[in-house]
């Protein structure tokens, strides 16, 4: 199942249990860094603090339903910064979420339309219902960097 969720050998999208269950097998981590959202009712991933890690505390279930588009997502900047640091390091990069669907979908779509302009991958699939508020955010701060 993990397999179908890697794009271009660069950018993975997990779901919770996939990133469990990769991190109970032994799956080397040392090439990757990981995005993870987590929203209000989900603690902290305690085998986060193994890896090199952004945790994004974002519900965009809650956020993106009431109405309110513009401003929604503050965190752009953030993963923006954190993703040009890791194409610099030549690290892969895991976008996880609760369901790998909606929120870390969104994250990797932008990454991969910044890089390779292939988030069509995850945007044209309908395995995925990507957040299209965080692929706006992360894309046009990604788009920023290489405007420097």
């Amino acid at each position: 199942m993990v397999q179908n969720k890697i794009f271009l050998d660069k950018v993975m999208v997990l779901s919770l249990m996939d990133l469990i269950h990769l991190d109970e097998s032994n799956f080397n981590f040392d090439e990757y860094v990981i995005i993870s959202f987590k929203d209000e009712i989900h603690d902290h991933l305690d085998i986060l603090d193994k890896y090199k890690y952004l945790e994004i505390e974002f519900d965009d279930i809650k956020k993106c339903n009431d109405g309110q588009e513009k401003n929604v997502f503050p965190f752009g900047p953030q993963i923006a910064e954190f993703v040009i640091g890791t194409i610099k390091n030549n690290k892969k990069i895991i976008c996880q979420c609760v369901y790998g669907n909606s929120r870390s979908a969104g994250c990797a779509a932008a990454i991969l339309e910044y890089l390779y302009k292939q988030g069509s991958i995850i945007t044209d699939n309908s395995n995925f219902k990507y957040n299209q508020i965080i692929f706006k955010c992360v894309f046009d701060e990604l788009t920023k960097y290489s405007n420097h």
